[in-house]
């Protein structure tokens, strides 16, 4: 009889120890899946990064591409002075005045930079001039 109860002792130390073991290992393997999930979690947010700086870059640098073609496209103007257009409209003779528009008059637009035109002028002036 006091063979049987230590058998049944041992069996169920052994049974525990086997109970603890299963625990442990469903434990690792909880803990191994959590950090393969982490690190594929990490490595999406990293292809997602690279890909919005990708797309970040190749935005800018169409947008260069544009502002570039923009500055060097054939669009040319004449520039004329202050000079040409008083010769060219008789000292804006009213013999020479063709229309008028009176609320260019009254707006309040600021040209930080004259340049000449017939057209720059009317807008200055609000008179188109022959």
């Amino acid at each position: 009889m006091e063979e049987e109860r230590r058998l049944e002792e041992a069996r169920l130390a052994e049974e525990a120890a086997l109970a603890i073991a299963e625990k442990e290992q469903a434990k690792s393997r909880a803990a191994t899946e959590a950090a393969e999930a982490a690190q594929r979690i990490a490595e999406l947010e990293a292809q997602k990064r690279i890909n919005a700086e990708m797309k970040a870059l190749k935005e800018s640098e169409e947008k260069k591409k544009v502002l570039d073609a923009l500055a060097h496209s054939g669009v040319r103007y004449r520039k004329y002075s202050i000079e040409e257009i008083e010769a060219a409209t008789d000292f804006f003779s009213e013999s020479h005045k063709i229309g008028e528009d009176s609320s260019l008059l009254q707006s309040s637009l600021f040209f930080p930079s004259f340049c000449f035109n017939f057209f720059s002028l009317f807008l200055l002036t609000g008179v188109w001039w022959v």
